[in-house]
């Protein structure tokens, strides 16, 4: 290469080191982190500063925001109801009261002759016109009132047991329509708890424990009560 070439070419070298070199110099402060999370997305994640302990990172998991890789660690939106109110609702309802009804005509039914032997024996056993014969009616009379006991205990068995099977069916709608509600509105969880505002049953005091366990939540928001949708949703 000849002199007067290569005096050109080292010229234009220098006039572009210099130009770099006579930029300003970025500060701290004007600088730009590599990659700035976007607040509004979309993000695979954000990552929230801890005074203490270490970050925590918030991603999106299955529809729920998530906090860590178990299912557990998921934010999950809750609700609560007051099943047993809705069950007794269903039980009240008039297609319930006619079973009710129906059994004790026909418990009324098997114990009325019994009974009318009884008052018979009884007078029987005042016109008993010898010792004898009182003795031999009062065997009888106490034998029938025997059986009349074993008689009614198992229609009374029986009836609670009707009770038990009926609570046992509304419960189970209203469990129903909890899930149903609960899939309309997007509730992941669903607490089945006594009204707090309600008197506690304080007859006996297995019926307190009984009425202070079904209050699971001591206090929620009123906003979150879904007693009334489940309500609703069973024509209630």
């Amino acid at each position: 290469m000849k002199t007067q070439e290569r005096c050109v070419v080292y010229g234009l070298l220098l006039a572009c080191l210099l130009a770099v070199l006579g930029r300003p110099l970025a500060t701290p402060a004007d600088a730009q982190p590599a990659a700035e999370a976007d607040l509004t997305g979309p993000t695979d994640g954000i990552v929230l500063r801890q005074a203490e302990g270490d970050d925590l990172m918030l991603t999106a998991a299955d529809d729920h925001v998530s906090y860590g890789t178990d299912p557990w660690h998921r934010v999950y939106s809750m609700a609560v109801c007051d099943v047993l109110a809705v069950a007794q609702a269903v039980v009240n309802r008039p297609a319930y009261q006619e079973q009710l009804d129906e059994f004790a005509e026909s418990a009324e039914e098997a114990l009325t002759p019994m009974r009318e032997e009884l008052r018979r024996l009884r007078d029987a056993i005042q016109a008993a016109p010898d010792p004898a014969t009182r003795d031999e009616l009062r065997r009888r009379g106490q034998e029938l009132a025997t059986a009349y006991q074993q008689e009614e205990r198992r229609l009374y068995g029986e009836q609670e047991q009707l009770r038990a099977e009926m609570m046992a069916e509304a419960y189970r709608l209203a469990e129903g329509a909890v899930h149903t509600v609960a899939d309309e509105l997007g509730i992941d969880i669903v607490l089945a708890t006594r009204d707090s505002e309600k008197e506690i049953n304080a007859i006996t005091t297995p019926n307190v424990f009984s009425d202070t366990l079904a209050r699971v939540a001591v206090r929620h928001p009123e906003e979150i009560n879904i007693t009334a949708e489940v309500m609703d949703e069973l024509d209630l």
